[in-house]
């Protein structure tokens, strides 16, 4: 593996590096709950692109709306602060079905796994 644990981890908190860092740990974690002999040639999910997505949706809108509210001395910079925060809030929910769905689906590759190994 490309990715020791600990780094799939920190990966969040490196300026610059949590843009990309932490989608391709997820996607070597993909590949390998699929076949751990053969994962560089396993296929990525959608699904791990969609999460992703959603994660800087919400990170960026969540930020956009701290920053906004911060400098706002007009009514319009507040509602544009508040847009943000419906944004960055309907994305972080969609984001933790997304993750509950995709953690999901790595334990049962994983499950499998243990199950075609231990027998």
């Amino acid at each position: 593996m490309q990715f020791t644990p600990g780094w799939a981890v920190g990966f969040y908190f490196v300026p610059i590096l949590s843009f990309f860092k932490p989608c391709e740990a997820m996607v070597e974690i993909w590949k390998i709950s699929q076949d751990p002999m053969n994962w560089e040639n396993q296929s990525n999910d959608a699904l791990v692109g969609v999460w992703w997505s959603l994660f800087l949706v919400s990170n960026i809108a969540g930020n956009i709306s701290i920053q906004t509210a911060l400098r706002a001395k007009d009514p319009e910079t507040l509602t544009l602060s508040t847009v943000a925060a419906i944004i960055s809030t309907i994305a972080g929910i969609a984001l933790d079905i997304v993750a509950v769905s995709l953690v999901s689906k790595i334990l049962k590759m994983q499950q499998k796994l243990v199950n075609r190994y231990s027998h």
